[in-house]
Parts: C-alpha cells; structure tokens; sequence
C-alpha cells in the first residue's frame, strides 16, 4: 500500500499501528526508491509495541495525533537516518529488509517469535518482559564473529546483539542508549552469554540503558556491522519486533534517508 501510495504521487505517508506496522510502511517506501524531498512519513500511535513513538518523545493519543495533521502552518518534518539489515530466511535464502528502531539477532529474535505467538493482551511492555523471561530459559548460545566497519572487534559466545537506530525496542527496553535518529551512526551492543541467574539480573537494567556497564555487555558505534557464526545454531534475526530469518547478517546504517512528520501536538 505505501509503494503503492508513492507510485501515486502521494506526498505524505502515514502509518497507523505500532512499530511492526512502521517498518512495513518504511520498507513499502524504501523499497519503491522514496527520497526524503518526495515524501514525509508520519507515525499515529497505535499497536502493541510503541518504541518508536516513544523515541519521539511522542506522549500524544491517537486523536490529538490525527488533529495535528491539519494544525495552521503545517506539520514540522526532520530527516532521519533508516537501517538496512541482510540476513537469511530460515530456509537459508538471502533476504533484506530496512528498519526504524533497532535490528540485530540472538535472544532478542527468539524473543520476538515467543511473543508474536503468544497473546498481547497485557501490553507491548508484559508482553516483551514475560517473552524475555521465557527467551533466558529457552535460548542456547551460538558462537559469533563481530566487525564493525570492517574491523573484527572479538568473538562472544552470544546471547543477543543489537544494531540501534534509535535506543528504544521491546516494549520499552532502552536497550542502544547511545543510538540517535540522525547521526549517521548505528549503535551495536553486544550481549555476551552468561549464566542465566546473571542474564537475568540483567533484565531491569535493560529499562534505563545501565546494562551497558556491566561486564557481559560491550559497545560500539560505526555505520556498518557484520556478524559470522562460527559455532552452533544460526540464532533469529530481530527487525524491529519481527523475525522473518536467521543469522549471518550486515546491517548498516543509510544517513539521511526518510523525512519524518512531527505530529506530536506538544511541540505545535
């Protein structure tokens, strides 16, 4: 519908629901070649994860969202970057998709197949809290390779890593606390395996960034990152909340790549 959109010569974009609903709206734009002088994207929060309204510091209902639109002046707009990840379907073919919030792979795809299973009833944040609960006893640890911008930084046996375009994902987990829209730079945290009763002592660090002073996280910042398997099982793929592959992937970040609608009534 958004390619579709496009092909139309529509000049704003909006997408209705959460950030599973977002990355196909993006993915519709960027696939159809939209350029950030042709099209804006708006976001009117809905849905069961809400981390990139909340990146966006977006504390608006859906309401005063849609009112916005129309607000005297027009709508105030901000270019971002977007990310790209290649990866591998489970049957083993090349795939790719662009994102919002944040890719990456091990526990945090594993994660999200547990939850996008399973009811969301209780809300984006119980939904992910329980799914990572369950992910810790569930998740068997691969062996990894990691470079960042073409140099090997170490090998972890791996329980997730993260790419963030934005520090937000899983329900409200600041999990890239140094991730920004628009630096042109992805942060890539490193969780390294541990033993469970430590992994999940980590759990309430992940709501306020401080899991990244720990000794079992690691963090870097660079435009692209490559991760090879070198051990054990290909783990899933996390592209915001959505898991369609596995391991080994690239993900880098694209500067300056989507124009974005600001319809948060707060800052009118």
């Amino acid at each position: 519908l958004a390619q579709r959109a496009l092909d139309g010569g529509a000049t704003t974009v909006l997408s209705l629901g959460g950030d599973g609903t977002h990355n196909e709206v993006v993915n519709g734009l960027m696939t159809a070649g939209a350029r950030p002088d042709e099209v804006a994207f708006g976001v009117l929060p809905s849905g069961t994860g809400g981390d990139f309204r909340r990146v966006l510091e977006h504390g608006s209902s859906l309401a005063e969202s849609a009112a916005a639109i129309g607000r005297p002046g027009g709508v105030p707009t901000t270019v971002i970057d977007v990310g790209h990840i290649a990866y591998r379907t489970d049957a083993g073919a090349e795939a790719a998709r662009w994102f919002l919030n944040l890719s990456g792979a091990g526990m945090s795809g594993h994660v999200d197949r547990l939850v996008n299973g399973s009811s969301k009833r209780l809300g984006g944040r119980l939904v992910f809290l329980s799914g990572t609960l369950r992910g810790l006893m569930s998740y068997r640890p691969p062996r990894v390779r990691v470079f960042v911008d073409g140099r090997e930084v170490g090998e972890w046996w791996l329980t997730t890593l993260v790419a963030g375009n934005s520090r937000w994902a899983g329900g409200g987990m600041m999990l890239a606390p140094g991730a920004r829209l628009a630096d042109g730079l992805l942060e890539i945290v490193v969780f390294e395996a541990a033993p469970t009763l430590k992994s999940m002592l980590l759990t309430p660090k992940l709501y306020d960034g401080s899991h990244v002073h720990t000794d079992i996280v690691h963090r870097f910042e660079g435009v692209e990152v490559r991760v090879e398997v070198l051990e054990g099982e290909a783990p899933a793929v996390d592209i915001d909340g959505e898991s369609p592959g596995r391991m080994p992937v690239v993900i880098r970040a694209v500067p300056g790549a989507l124009r974005l609608l600001d319809l948060n009534p707060r800052f009118a």
